[in-house]
């Protein structure tokens, strides 16, 4: 008898201890459930927008940029969900991102830069690198351009010359876009790095698949407050060149004479500019398919030439006369 009462008492007692620990758990999960860990969320940046890449041949891939007062612009913002990328790019196609001031060079397909703010309440990064190892050229980037039309934020660029951030230096930048004008920019890159006038491009070593390590091409996110590449008259000639059609102006600077080949068919009108807007007479001739300008008889300084034929747009060139 007693033993029958003690085997009813742990059976009881069994019950109840296991009801307990069901109770216990269903509290844990929800617990759980309403208040996740911190070590596993992962934060909203302020402003974020992704970049759309394709070659030649159709192959693509996209990065996510943005801004947070809450990131870095040396380290990975793993708090934002930026992931580094240790493996070799694709040996055909892969684009990736690194910090601006990262001088190690992480690559991630996710940067969140630190913000900066203007008198004019403008908040953007100043600079992203964009590194891409494209076997077949060119590469279409494309993206949602009303991101960038309101205020100064409209100086916003995408450009493969480090020269944009020396102003002193602006004559000299020979390639980018305005990300406000249009939603598609296609990057012919030079490979290899050229020399001379447009040789400061950006170029990074990174290892590729079955290749080793190789010095890959980039582009620059950036953007600049008050006067820039998009507002500023001393940038307008070298936005989005070349255009279809037409060819470089060489040399450039200039001490005599430059030229520009053309379209073969077309009446062309042309005049040259100052930074000012105002004409200058210039003799020039058009020969075929080539425009020669005679500029000895200006100063030194930044000029433009501009193009025209019948209704269509204007092209325009800026030229340095030593």
């Amino acid at each position: 008898m007693k033993q029958w009462y003690l085997n009813r008492f742990v059976i009881r007692l069994t019950s109840l201890l296991l009801a307990l620990f069901n109770v216990s758990n269903n509290i844990l999960q929800l617990t759980l459930i309403a208040c996740p860990v911190l070590g596993y969320s992962q934060n909203q940046p302020l402003f974020q927008f992704s970049l759309y890449f394709e070659d030649s041949i159709g192959n693509k891939d996209s990065i996510f940029l943005g801004y947070d007062p809450m990131a870095s612009s040396q380290n990975l913002n793993t708090q934002f969900g930026e992931i580094l990328i240790s493996a070799p790019f694709d040996s055909v196609f892969e684009v990736r991102a690194i910090h601006g001031d990262d001088s190690q060079n992480l690559t991630s397909k996710k940067v969140i830069e630190h913000m900066e703010v203007s008198s004019d309440a403008c908040v953007l990064p100043f600079r992203t690198k964009i590194v891409i190892n494209a076997r077949y050229l060119p590469v279409k980037v494309t993206y949602d351009s009303t991101l960038f039309l309101f205020g100064t934020c409209k100086n916003v660029v995408l450009s493969p010359d480090r020269n944009m951030f020396f102003q002193s230096e602006w004559w000299n930048v020979c390639a980018f876009h305005c990300m406000a004008d249009t939603s598609i920019y296609v990057e012919d890159f030079v490979i290899p790095p050229p020399m001379g006038l447009c040789g400061n491009r950006l170029y990074i070593q990174n290892e590729v698949e079955g290749q080793g390590l190789k010095l890959l091409p980039g582009m620059y996110f950036a953007s600049f407050y008050g006067p820039g590449p998009c507002n500023d008259p001393t940038f307008l000639a070298v936005k989005d060149e070349p255009v279809a059609g037409f060819g470089k102006l060489t040399p450039n600077p200039v001490r005599e004479k430059f030229s520009i080949q053309m379209p073969s068919e077309g009446n062309f009108n042309a005049y040259v500019v100052d930074v000012t807007g105002k004409v200058l007479v210039c003799p020039y001739e058009i020969t075929g398919n080539r425009a020669q300008f005679d500029v000895s008889g200006l100063s030194q300084g930044i000029y433009f030439v501009s193009l025209k034929s019948g209704r269509s747009s204007p092209v325009v060139y800026k030229f340095v006369k030593l």
